[in-house]
């Protein structure tokens, strides 16, 4: 081939690159048109969709940052205060007087017959 042909057939090939180029531009165009048209004229637009997800994921977002955080704290709070409460509970089972846990046990066993007795009260009222 000629230097000529050569150029010809390269002009050649880039006019029909240009054509189809063209071509692709359109339908990439009018498919583009197509669904902003879909999505614009229904009730939930895209564009509503996408901001309900941004919204969501912000909400998602504000729990995990400030109220998971704060439960945490509130939880970490609680569990000393039981911790205390389970320590002190040690204490006087193991390391005071078992005059304690009798005295306990007893009132205990009073209150209960107390429960009994009330119980027991209204069933004959009852009839």
């Amino acid at each position: 081939m000629s230097h000529q042909d050569l150029l010809t057939q390269a002009k050649q090939n880039q006019i029909n690159d240009l054509r189809q180029s063209t071509a692709y531009s359109k339908q990439l165009a009018t498919t583009i048109h197509t669904l902003i048209r879909s999505n614009s004229s229904t009730s939930n637009s895209l564009i509503d969709k996408i901001t309900t997800i941004h919204q969501l994921n912000n909400e998602i977002d504000r729990q995990l940052n400030n109220d998971l955080a704060k439960s945490y704290t509130e939880l970490m709070k609680y569990k000393r205060r039981l911790n205390k409460v389970i320590n002190e509970c040690h204490a006087i089972m193991y390391h005071k007087d078992v005059s304690i846990i009798n005295k306990i046990q007893s009132r205990v066993e009073l209150i209960d017959q107390d429960l009994r007795i009330l119980e027991q009260t209204l069933t004959l009222v009852k009839r």
